[in-house]
């Protein structure tokens, strides 16, 4: 059965933020509170959320988290330049999906900062629907916000697959009864993913499987 909609996931699935703003944390830390802190903490922090990050890092130096928050936001995205840039081939998959299904998007991210992302490169028009944090659903990994897209476009779960780079965004999509990519640039994996990808190409030959096209065999363990 082919692919024809794709449920994705923003930071670290589509285009690489997490290093600025793991860079933007450590800097506030460190400007405003004179705390040292270890990058790939960071890192780890925000990959799971940027609200789980502000939370556990207020939390562990006992600093008001609307403070801290607002400190972040004045780094993020009035100091530091703008260099996430998309994951290599990201774009050919919106298209070749685009062509023949939808693309959706959901995530945590304010939709005030991903419309900066997706205007400059040029990419919202390939969404049909976006979700962010703005729309209040609730977070994954509850499947809330991806039920609410197959209901809305009458999606055949069977055609959908969820792609995203935590557990999490896995999750939600295996909780909506829908298979699951987890894309992971450095390789790692998750077992109970359908399938685990290091590269965007991957995943195009993935859906060049499904719509059983000649060579485009793909190999789900990776």
């Amino acid at each position: 059965m082919a692919f024809r909609n794709i449920i994705w996931d923003f930071d670290g699935t589509l285009f690489d933020t997490y290093p600025e703003i793991a860079q933007a944390f450590i800097d506030v830390l460190k400007k405003d509170y004179s705390i040292e802190y270890d990058y790939k903490e960071a890192f780890s922090l925000a990959k799971t959320s940027i609200t789980f990050c502000i939370e556990s890092l207020a939390d562990e130096f006992n600093i008001d988290r609307e403070e801290f928050y607002e400190k972040y936001k004045e780094r993020y995205f009035g100091e530091l330049i703008f260099e996430g840039k998309p994951f290599e081939n990201v774009e050919e998959v919106l298209k070749y999906v685009s062509a023949r299904g939808g693309n959706f998007l959901i995530t945590h991210r304010s939709f005030e900062s991903l419309n900066e992302f997706l205007t400059r490169n040029g990419f919202k028009k390939y969404f049909i629907e976006i979700i962010s944090s703005d729309s209040n659903f609730p977070l994954k990994p509850d499947p809330t916000s991806f039920n609410y897209i197959i209901d809305k476009y009458k999606l055949k779960k069977e055609e959908t697959l969820g792609v995203g780079d935590r557990i999490l965004d896995i999750e939600a999509a295996r909780s909506a009864c829908i298979k699951s990519c987890f894309f992971d640039a450095g390789g790692s994996k998750i077992e109970v993913a359908t399938y685990n990808i290091s590269k965007m190409t991957d995943l195009l030959r993935i859906l060049k499987e499904a719509d059983n096209l000649p060579g485009a065999s793909f190999n789900r363990n990776g």
